[in-house]
C-alpha cells in the first residue's frame, strides 16, 4: 500500500542506476496466467542492460532487489498494472488500478508519473471492521490488505460477550455496555497510533450496536468518511470501496472528472450523522446510493 510520504520519497529519489519496471497485469484468471512471465521478461531485459553498461558486481544489489521484488509479488491479488522500482538501496512494488505500457526504464530517478496518477485517481484509505474480533485493513480501490501485526486483530475477551448474569446488585447490561466501550476505546487508540504516522480516510463497518459504541468513544471522527452496516467477508472489499469513494466525493474531494482524489483527514467537529442517526433526518447527512443502487451509504454531507 502506497502512502503519500512513500510516494514523495520515491519521487525525490536520486541514484544511478535506478530501474523502473512497469507492466500491465490482470485481476482474474485465466488472463493473469501470463502476468508472471511478462514481468519476469521485462526484469531480465533490464538486468541485461545493466550488465551491458556496468560490471556485474557494481549492479549486483540492484539486480538482487529486482529479483526479490518479483519473488514477493502475489500474482493472484494484482490490479490492472504493476510497478517494480529498484536501486542499490531502495526497492518498492506497487499495484496500479489502471493499465500501463510495458517498459523497463533505467535512469537516475524512478518513473513515478504513473504512481502519482494512481495515487490521485485512487486514494488509499483504511477500513475498520468492528466486532468481537475487530480487524483493520489498508485499502486501495477494492483491494484490502489486513493488518496482522499486533495489536490487530483485536479480540474482545471481557464481560461484554458473556451471557452470565451479574452478581447481586450489579446491572449486567450496564456492565457489558461499559466493557464494550472500553474495548472499542482500545481499538480506537490502536487506530489513532497508525493514523498519527500515516493519516488516511477511514471507513467503519459494523452492526448498529458496535457502531454506536465506537461513535461514543472515537477520536477519529474527523477522519471517518463512511459507515456501513455489517458486511460478509466476500462483499467487504466492494462495499467498503463504495463507501470510501462516496465519502470522498461528498466531502468535495473528487477532481473535475468525477474520480476520487487523495485527501488528508482533518480534525473538524464530527457531523451529526457520525454522532447520532437523527442527523440524517435533519438534513445534515446524505444517503448516497451505492453503485448497484441496492442500499445507501451514510456519509457526512453539506447542507
Amino acid at each position: 500500500m502506497l502512502s503519500r510520504s512513500e510516494l514523495k520519497s520515491l519521487q525525490t529519489h536520486r541514484d544511478y542506476p535506478s530501474v523502473s519496471i512497469l507492466a500491465p497485469t490482470h485481476r482474474t484468471a485465466p488472463s493473469n496466467k501470463q502476468d508472471p512471465i511478462k514481468v519476469k521478461n521485462l526484469v531480465r531485459k533490464a538486468i541485461a542492460r545493466l550488465h551491458d553498461e556496468f560490471i556485474k558486481r557494481e549492479v549486483a544489489a540492484v539486480a538482487s532487489n529486482l529479483q526479490r521484488l518479483v519473488r514477493d509479488v502475489d500474482w493472484g491479488r494484482l490490479l490492472d498494472g504493476l510497478a517494480l522500482l529498484a536501486s542499490k538501496e531502495r526497492a518498492a512494488a506497487v499495484s496500479l488500478p489502471f493499465r500501463v505500457k510495458p517498459r523497463a526504464v533505467i535512469d537516475e530517478t524512478f518513473a513515478t508519473r504513473d504512481l502519482a496518477y494512481a495515487f490521485n485517481r485512487a486514494p488509499p484509505y483504511r477500513v475498520l471492521v468492528l466486532s468481537h474480533r475487530s480487524r483493520l485493513y489498508d485499502a486501495w480501490t477494492t483491494v484490502l490488505d489486513e493488518h496482522t501485526v499486533r495489536p490487530f486483530p483485536m479480540v474482545h475477551r471481557g464481560p461484554g460477550l458473556s451471557k452470565r448474569p451479574g452478581a447481586y446488585g450489579i446491572n449486567p447490561s450496564a456492565k457489558r455496555d461499559e466493557a464494550n466501550r472500553a474495548f472499542f476505546r482500545s481499538v480506537d487508540d490502536a487506530v489513532a497510533a497508525l493514523q498519527k504516522v500515516n493519516p488516511l480516510p477511514l471507513v467503519v463497518v459494523g452492526v448498529e450496536r458496535n457502531l454506536a459504541f465506537f461513535q461514543e468513544v472515537t477520536r477519529q471522527a474527523g477522519s471517518i468518511i463512511g459507515m456501513k452496516g455489517r458486511q460478509s467477508r466476500p462483499n467487504l472489499p466492494e462495499r467498503a470501496g463504495q463507501a470510501g469513494v462516496a465519502g470522498l466525493r461528498v466531502r468535495g474531494d473528487a477532481p473535475p472528472d468525477g474520480g476520487p482524489r487523495a485527501t488528508r483527514p482533518g480534525g473538524q467537529r464530527p457531523p451529526p450523522c457520525l454522532r447520532d442517526r437523527p442527523g440524517l433526518a435533519r438534513g445534515r447527512c446524505r444517503e448516497v446510493p451505492d453503485v448497484a443502487g441496492r442500499e445507501a451509504v451514510q456519509v457526512p454531507g453539506r447542507r
